[in-house]
């Protein structure tokens, strides 16, 4: 199903696509079999057809989600084909939206990211989320949550997500599935008024300086304090009657150019024309910083998540506190304080590693659209992901090190507590990145688990501790470079016994590893630690991931 506006009609002929089917023996398989039509500006235009007979192929090349795989003579009243992306938007079959945020919450991010913030203040996004909602009849379900909403609300409000930007063309993939037959008829009739209220015609061009004489000369007066160009676009959505008619046929549909302010242009041979068409409304740094707003907004309302994680490393850092309770200072115990950093690691490492490895293939459905419909740049997405779940990360490593580092009777110095922190915090980091980089080489959660919980089952083996590097064959070696965990167990070795540590206290008549460093020397530890390593690793398992990520919106669409 598709609504054309604002005067854009797209025509197909002889469109053909193919797919290969078949494991072992690869066939072609028609699609679509050289078929062709016409969708016209300002009419509801509706595909059907029984299942698997090709109508969500063919919104998917006409919308340009698919651009390879397919032959047709395409014309569009539009510069060039693939600028069709900046002029429409795809709901897909599959829609998905934030279940955590509330109707207004979802209207006023979409409204920021798809129009930008520079010239939208709060007032003008409150203008505009209103009308929206008005016109498909959600104006009073504005702090009503996503997932309280029914099946027709829900499809009402992915298509108002999309209209924020004013599209020309929207694509609606089965948007009546799952619905019953009023509720089917209600939203058709909802799809059929957009469809009109979009007549295709100019109600004015000019400047801004001359927008209130125009309406003045028409004696339609603008309201005080309020902006004229949301003025302007409530009479466009017939508000205050059916006045677009008037307007248009004043300002002759576009031909009248009195209104507009004329340029003086020092050197008109020095001037270029500006041809590119941008694909982002909003900077890349606008997107990431919303993004970021809607991540935390998203994390805190999701309690339960955020409570369960804290909930599990106190606790956990007070079984390790009791299991080694002050024994940080006895020679005579130097291997169950080994034991105290093992543990230590291994817990940073599995609460961090499914941290955001479950929640990045749930958000992958959403990704595609918000992407698509050129909401935001994928890089900011991920980007945003990763820093908004650092409060939380941060959060739970301090706790977890904090509790546990006092309850085994640790040295209480700054330099060697500090350390702490910061090595765990960075196998923190690297944990969460081998996560993400699971969760995006396989859709699906449970295989990604299980291979998940594989690699780290790997790293287990060559952090270190259950075997010394020293003792391996030599072409084994290398593993335990590119092993974090390895590089995590020795920096928390040398925090808590390097760098000079005094001679530990001994209540048994002899100690042979009274001295910090011998023990060192028994585990063949570093003379430092290792941070570079953490950040290569870090930059390689992300850049990995973001491929990845990418690789796979490339193969769904």
């Amino acid at each position: 199903m598709s609504i054309k506006v604002e005067g854009i009609d797209i025509t197909f002929k002889q469109l053909t696509c193919k797919a290969k089917t078949g494991i072992f023996k690869r066939t072609e398989k028609n699609i679509l079999d050289c078929i062709s039509g016409t969708f016209r500006a300002g009419e509801l235009s509706v595909i059907l057809g029984p299942s698997g007979s090709g109508r969500t192929t063919l919104l998917n090349i006409l919308s340009g989600l698919v651009q390879d795989h397919f032959q047709a003579t395409l014309t569009i009243e539009a510069s060039h084909y693939t600028s069709i992306r900046n002029q429409s938007s795809y709901i897909m079959q599959d829609q998905m939206l934030h279940p955590l945020l509330t109707v207004a919450e979802a209207m006023d991010f979409a409204i920021q990211l798809k129009s930008g913030t520079t010239n939208n203040n709060k007032v003008q996004r409150r203008h505009k989320c209103d009308a929206i909602l008005k016109q498909l009849g959600l104006t009073d379900l504005g702090d009503t949550m996503t997932e309280n909403l029914s099946g027709g609300e829900r499809k009402r409000l992915s298509i108002a997500v999309e209209l924020v930007n004013d599209p020309s063309i929207l694509f609606l993939d089965e948007p009546t599935t799952g619905l019953d037959s009023y509720s089917s008829s209600k939203f058709v009739a909802y799809l059929s008024e957009l469809a009109r209220s979009a007549e295709g015609k100019c109600i004015y061009q000019g400047s801004n300086d001359k927008l209130l004489a125009f309406l003045n000369e028409l004696n339609l007066s603008c309201p005080e304090s309020f902006n004229p160009a949301d003025y302007l676009m409530e009479i466009a959505t017939n508000q205050y009657g059916h006045l677009n008619y008037a307007l248009t046929e004043k300002i002759n549909n576009g031909l009248d150019d009195s209104y507009r302010k004329e340029m003086y242009l020092p050197n008109v041979n020095q001037c270029a024309t500006q041809t590119k068409i941008w694909k982002y409304k909003s900077t890349f740094v606008e997107q990431l910083l919303l993004l970021i707003q809607r991540n935390l907004l998203l994390m805190k309302r999701n309690r339960k998540y955020l409570f369960l994680r804290f909930s599990v490393s106190i606790t956990l850092a007070i079984v390790t506190g009791i299991s080694f309770y002050n024994l940080g200072h006895l020679a005579n115990h130097i291997f169950d304080n080994y034991k105290f950093i093992y543990s230590t690691t291994q817990f940073l490492t599995y609460s961090s590693f499914y941290s955001l490895m479950i929640r990045f293939p749930i958000d992958l459905s959403i990704l595609r659209r918000e992407h698509f419909n050129r909401w935001y740049s994928s890089s900011s997405y991920y980007l945003a992901l990763t820093i908004a779940d650092m409060p939380a990360l941060l959060g739970v490593t301090i706790v977890f090190i904090s509790i546990s580092y006092y309850m085994t009777g640790q040295p209480i110095e700054h330099q060697r507590i500090i350390l702490m922190f910061v090595v765990g915090i960075l196998i923190s980091f690297t944990a969460q990145a081998f996560g993400l980089l699971a969760s995006s080489i396989f859709s699906d959660v449970t295989i990604s688990l299980v291979i998940g919980a594989g690699l780290m089952a790997v790293h287990m083996i060559f952090c270190g501790i259950l075997v010394l590097k020293k003792d391996v064959q030599p072409w084994l070696k290398w593993i335990f470079d590119i092993t974090f965990l390895n590089h995590g167990n020795d920096g928390m070795v040398l925090a808590l016994f390097g760098y000079n540590r005094e001679k530990l206290d001994c209540d048994r008549i002899y100690c042979h590893y009274a001295e910090p460093k011998e023990f060192l020397k028994l585990i063949d530890a570093p003379s430092s630690i290792s941070f570079h390593s953490f950040f290569i690793i870090l930059l390689i398992v992300h850049s990995f991931t973001y491929i990845n990520m990418m690789i796979k919106l490339k193969k769904i669409n």
